[in-house]
């Protein structure tokens, strides 16, 4: 009876490890849940019609650059960190080109973060640098750049009206950043799982080298998702100069880790082949809910910052254990 005691206690173990695995998926958003119906009883205002539109502008701008980390992560590159660079250079040039026409400055606008995805992609798809390395490189050269050319990152002021429209004319109570959100999202989602770029991605993050070994291009996948998250970022800094009318250096300091703790929160791994738009875009929601919540509270931002801080630490925690758990079984 007694040597019969183990082995039952290790079946009991083993049902609860399979019954967290199940559930883990729809982890992120039980939490948006509890916290939101916690916040709706104790936090005033937070259950108001105005402060969910309020959420959703906030998490608007960092979401769609989270749509191309999502990519990153997912190829086994664990972080994209010039994407404040590409924002930054988007909203200045779009701002700064104005004079010569909404098109031209639009056109520039992307065209320059388009550059740095492709020297992102030879560097780290390519020439197979360390992903971390590799994008801290590119965003340290990209921020002496725009400080050169910017007189050390002065305020850029916009003129022209109709690009103003563009991050300001609401459509059924929400601002055009958080349709273009949505319209990343979905595409994000249909290029995972309904193209043969979304399987050969995730094929290159669970195991690269076999992945290399069945005929996959995994160089041009990886080079591919660095690109989509800087074309991302770009249309992000047009948006936030839109809305603001205006750009300087700083004006997307902290979206790299915005956009990766969200997608850790989400439920990727680190270590690639992991990962879901519709799980992201929770991540997105529930890092806004929290931040959120804490500005209605009158948390400083100090503290702010560490919360976010803190869940990155949880995300990647949890994220290790259950790499070693899929190891070890």
């Amino acid at each position: 009876m007694n040597a019969a005691m183990p082995v039952a206690d290790a079946g009991v173990a083993v049902r609860r490890g399979q019954a967290i695995d199940r559930l883990r998926p729809f982890g992120i958003f039980i939490a948006i849940v509890v916290v939101a119906l916690i916040a709706a009883a104790f936090v005033p205002g937070f259950a108001s019609l105005d402060n969910a539109r309020g959420i959703v502008r906030a998490i608007a701008f960092v979401g769609i650059v989270t749509v191309g980390m999502t990519l990153v992560v997912i190829g086994g590159k664990m972080v994209d960190l010039s994407v404040p660079v590409a924002i930054a250079a988007a909203a200045i040039i779009a701002i700064r080109m104005q004079p010569y026409g909404l098109p031209v400055a639009l056109a520039c606008a992307l065209f320059v973060p388009l550059l740095l995805g492709l020297v992102n992609a030879l560097i780290c798809g390519v020439l197979q640098v360390n992903a971390v390395v590799g994008t801290l490189g590119t965003a340290t050269v990209g921020a002496g750049m725009i400080l050169y050319f910017t007189n050390n990152g002065e305020f850029a002021y916009g003129q022209n009206v109709a690009f103003h429209d563009i991050g300001t004319t609401y459509l059924a109570g929400l601002p055009p950043a958080a349709w273009i959100m949505g319209l990343a999202f979905i595409g994000g989602h249909l290029l995972l799982k309904k193209s043969r770029f979304g399987a050969y991605l995730y094929a290159t993050g669970s195991n690269y080298h076999a992945a290399r070994a069945s005929g996959i291009p995994v160089r041009m996948v990886v080079g591919t998702s660095f690109v989509l998250t800087s074309l991302a970022g770009a249309v992000t800094g047009i948006l936030l100069a839109a809305d603001a009318n205006i750009a300087a250096f700083k004006i997307a300091d902290g979206y790299e880790f915005d956009a990766l703790s969200a997608v850790l929160i989400g439920g990727a791994t680190l270590s690639g082949g992991k990962g879901s738009m519709a799980r992201t875009l929770a991540g997105v929601i529930f890092v806004g809910v929290v931040s959120n919540v804490m500005v209605l509270a009158g948390a400083a931002y100090e503290l702010q910052l560490i919360a976010k801080g803190a869940l990155i630490i949880v995300a990647v925690a949890l994220d290790t254990r259950f790499v070693s758990r899929l190891r070890a079984s």
